[in-house]
């Protein structure tokens, strides 16, 4: 659960999703202009399953290859978890030349490095202390 206006900062709130902030004479007021519910009730998925997967897949690229307009490099950080795995597959499809970078502890414990070798991929260590930041080369087919 997500504390919505908390920080960790004294004093000082989040906005939450889709509002925005009217400030008049020391008056703050806040303001809904997007609602996910009604956003959601519009949406019409396909019926059939296979059919959901590919509307899905192509929501997903879409997203990610309107993401990735820059004219620097792209690195994409990884946790190992599900969403940032999908992202990175997604985003190598689209560039693979894209960096993708995590980091290693020492402490097992800790290390996402597993995560690595079941998506397929390897890592190359750049920095040498408890806290490695690493370069993916994954073999995305």
């Amino acid at each position: 659960h997500e504390h919505i206006k908390e920080t960790f900062y004294k004093d000082i709130f989040k906005i939450k999703p889709g509002h925005y902030l009217i400030v008049k004479k020391s008056k703050i007021v806040e303001k809904q202009f997007w609602k996910f519910e009604k956003k959601f009730e519009k949406t019409i998925l396909p019926k059939k399953e296979e059919e959901k997967r590919e509307y899905i897949n192509l929501l997903m690229s879409k997203a990610v290859e309107n993401s990735m307009v820059s004219d620097v490099p792209i690195s994409i950080a990884s946790s190992g978890g599900l969403d940032s795995s999908i992202l990175q597959i997604l985003a190598h499809k689209k560039n693979p030349k894209i960096d993708l970078v995590s980091w290693i502890f020492k402490n097992p414990k800790f290390s996402e490095r597993n995560f690595f070798a079941i998506r397929g991929g390897t890592a190359r260590t750049t920095a040498s202390s408890g806290l490695s930041l690493t370069s993916l080369l994954l073999n995305i087919k």
